[in-house]
Formats: structure tokens, sequence, C-alpha cells
């Protein structure tokens, strides 16, 4: 499942990425069970451990790292009030990278599409554009 691949973000990776999601629903609920239950994960990387999460035990971290694995996601985030980004895909740094994946967000975001094909403006490919999946679930691509 996970792409280190920088690609144009259209319909064809949301279908595939909404087949993941489904299929990993009840994985991705947990998790975001766990991390809002426990603030000290506010950044895990599938691979390696962060200083701001050395208060948790490596057997739990451990257990966190391997849910990520099988969803398919490198990290997951808190990325605001109450959102949550689980990336299966990353590249690169700052303002000459990109992401994308699924968010938990209690909020609709602004940019909500129907479709991720066509042309996306440059202000949107940096506060990031959205497709609506279910609930307070989305997927999305940032540059």
């Amino acid at each position: 499942y996970i792409s280190t691949v920088r690609a144009e973000f259209g319909d064809s990776i949301a279908v595939f990425r909404l087949k993941i999601f489904r299929e990993e629903l009840a994985t991705f609920e947990r998790m975001l069970s766990l991390l809002k239950a426990d603030r000290r994960l506010a950044r895990v990387y599938a691979n390696k451990s962060l200083p701001d999460i050395s208060t948790v035990s490596r057997d739990y971290l451990a257990g966190f790292q391997r849910s990520l694995i099988e969803i398919g996601c490198v990290k997951c985030s808190f990325e605001g009030v109450g959102e949550v980004a689980f990336n299966p895909s990353l590249s690169g740094w700052g303002v000459s990278g990109s992401s994308q994946g699924y968010m938990y967000m209690k909020r609709a975001p602004s940019d909500l599409r129907k479709s991720l094909d066509g042309p996306k403006t440059p202000r949107q490919m940096e506060r990031g554009v959205f497709l609506h999946i279910e609930g307070d679930w989305y997927l999305f691509f940032q540059s």
C-alpha cells in the first residue's frame, strides 16, 4: 500500500485509496481512538520513534507502528484541533514536498471537491484538496 512516489493525485489514485480505507476502516477507527486518548502520540512514523513520544513504551509504540503499516501509512499526526492525518505517501520537505492520505476532520474542509481530477490552483495545492469519504473522513492531497 505504501507509496513514496510523487504523483498527481487524481480520481484513479482516489479509487485505490478509497478501497484501502474501506478494507481497513476498523483499524483507522481504532487508531483514531488511541490518538484521541493519548496526546503523546501527536506524530508517529511507521519506521522510527521521535523524541516527543519518548514517554511511550516501546511495545506500545511498536504496536501502533504495526497498525500504521497494516493500513499502508508511513505517518500519522494531529494537524489541528480535532484533525488527524494518516499519510500513505510523503515526498520532500517544506515548500517542495507533497503528501496525500486520509484526514479525520470535525469540520468539512473549505476545498471539498466531487473529483480530484482536473486543474488545481497553487493556492488549492498549498492548502490541500479534499474528497469526502464518509462521516468525518476525507481523502486529501497537498503539495
